[in-house]
């Protein structure tokens, strides 16, 4: 009798309450009849679904949530990732021979997609050289890479020409005004020849060095930038060698200088030339072995500039692999020497705009080449 009389004061028959088939309650068929109970339709925002937004019970692997327990079930909606708790965590989303993202790697590791080489940072397939050198394949890359980057290249090569002519003049002003009678002389001993050639030198090193960094870059196979001029690596190491060969070179120019006035004398009285025909040959033979050795040393710099090298070190290996190479560098230096003097010439070294740049792109090339370094991969056919 009490469950009769709790029943009429709920305002309905127990009787009548049903389950529906997904386990819902109804009471009474007043409530929700047959038909008139209100459907959802699909839709794509989970928030809008029957019983509300559930975080992480979605399908997994395709299949529907009642159909196995969701792996995110027991996550922490607000909790986010941690190291492991993601699948697939610390994987490469690309499929094995795919193309990847490429430039983020560091030079020395092998490229995405099964290229051949290595890649670095921003750059395209790289390969070691072989120690052999290939003056058809560096002097490609030179005037590509001049080419290819104008405004440092060419705008640059224009930019340091106009530097150096003045600062020629203010050294030379310098010059005259601490001796004129000694900056006239032909004497690169005398005392403001010192202080030119010193003032020409600490400059000339620190253009070198920048240059040197900066074609280092393009041969990793990255487009040379104005800030990697400023990124120069074993500094201390390159300023040593640059010191020890321009104090050799400034030696020997200034002894075939005073053998060359020596050689050839000219009286202005007589307006006669009297040539020492045994002076002059002195002058020659000094000149030809200056040429003749030039390959073993031109490419030290590069050593220690690549910041793989101490000075005693990249003596040593640039002789071994120089002399191993020579022929082909002699060839390198003799012809492409002959060629920048006459077209710069004829061009009123307007050509050495290109040339210039071009020269020193192939020799870090012929260098990289040489030491088995790394260079830009060849193209495949």
């Amino acid at each position: 009798m009490s469950e009769d009389n709790n029943s009429a004061r709920n305002g309905h028959d127990d009787s009548e309450d049903r389950f529906d088939e997904d386990g819902f309650q109804h009471f009474g068929q007043n409530e929700w009849s047959a038909g008139s109970r209100p459907k959802y339709e699909p839709t794509s925002h989970p928030e809008d679904a029957p019983g509300g937004f559930r975080p992480y019970e979605g399908p997994v692997d395709g299949q529907a949530g009642s159909q196995g327990q969701s792996q995110w079930k027991n996550q922490d909606p607000y909790q986010g990732y941690s190291q492991g708790s993601a699948p697939n965590y610390g994987t490469s989303p690309y499929p094995q021979g795919s193309q990847g993202p490429q430039g983020n790697g560091a030079a020395g590791y092998q490229s995405f997609g099964g290229a051949a080489g290595f890649e670095g940072a921003g750059q395209g397939p790289l390969e070691k050289g072989s120690g052999r050198v290939d003056l058809t394949r560096a002097v490609k890359f030179g005037f590509r890479t001049v080419f290819s980057n104008p405004t440092i290249w060419l705008l640059g090569t224009i930019a340091l020409g106009l530097f150096f002519i003045l600062l020629s003049g203010i050294a030379g002003f310098i010059a005259y005004s601490l001796d004129p009678t000694g900056a006239a002389a032909n004497n690169l001993f005398s005392t403001p020849n010192i202080v030119t050639n010193v003032i020409m030198f600490v400059v000339s090193a620190a253009v070198t060095i920048a240059v040197l960094a900066g074609a280092l870059v393009s041969v990793d196979g990255r487009k040379t930038v104005l800030g990697d001029f400023f990124k120069p690596k074993n500094v201390a190491q390159t300023v040593t060698l640059i010191f020890v060969l321009g104090v050799f070179s400034l030696v020997v120019g200034g002894l075939t200088s005073n053998v060359m006035a020596e050689a050839i004398k000219v009286d202005e009285t007589l307006s006669t030339i009297d040539v020492n025909n045994s002076s002059l040959g002195l002058v020659l033979f000094g000149l030809l072995a200056m040429v003749l050795i030039s390959p073993l040393y031109s490419f030290w710099t590069f050593y220690t500039a690549d910041g793989t090298h101490s000075a005693a070190s990249a003596v040593s290996h640039g002789l071994k692999d120089a002399a191993r190479n020579y022929p082909k560098l002699l060839l390198f230096q003799v012809l492409g020497g002959f060629v920048m003097i006459v077209i710069g010439v004829l061009t009123i070294f307007l050509g050495l705009i290109v040339l210039a740049p071009a020269y020193f792109l192939t020799s870090a090339h012929l260098y990289r080449q040489m030491s088995g370094g790394v260079i830009p991969a060849a193209p495949r056919n």
